[in-house]
């Protein structure tokens, strides 16, 4: 029933009704690509902020028996938390931007989901590359080996 409402109004359409839907269809396309770059800076602020924390604070004892041990567990839990909250609350605006689009149903529903998984899978890319970047910076700067100590210790291990 849908799809034939939609065949017809499709039908109907003057060049007016398709130069504005385009133009609808346009900005909305663009407001998606700007939620999605949002949501990956997002995550590239929190991922770099939750490092920057634990290496000020120290990787904590684990005892729990002060505040701030648990408070260093939950900000290094913080980038896999607000990718789970943007993974859940994003498709939401996904569905509700499609369905301003007028898409058949069977395209609102591709549509909605190859936008969640672009979210998905760039959540995924900006999670690594930022936790590479952060892991390349600190190996090149803490475990840079000098000779000096090398000739004073024998058993010196550089890794």
């Amino acid at each position: 029933m849908a799809d034939k409402n939609y065949a017809n109004e499709k039908a109907t359409r003057t060049v007016r009704k398709k130069v504005d839907l385009f133009c609808l269809r346009t900005a909305m396309n663009l407001l998606v690509i700007a939620t999605l770059s949002l949501s990956g800076y997002i995550i590239f602020l929190v991922t770099i902020f939750s490092e920057t924390y634990r290496k000020e604070r120290g990787q904590g004892t684990g005892s729990f028996q002060n505040v701030e041990d648990f408070q260093i567990l939950i900000i290094g839990f913080l980038p896999s938390i607000v990718i789970t909250a943007l993974n859940f609350l994003v498709p939401i605006l996904f569905r509700a931007f499609v369905r301003f689009e007028r898409y058949s149903a069977t395209f609102e529903i591709k549509l909605t989901l190859v936008r969640t998984v672009m979210l998905r899978l760039a959540s995924l890319l900006v999670l690594v590359l930022t936790l590479y970047g952060s892991l390349k910076k600190s190996s090149s700067s803490d475990s840079s080996c000098n000779v000096k100590q090398v000739k004073q210790q024998q058993d010196a291990m550089c890794w």
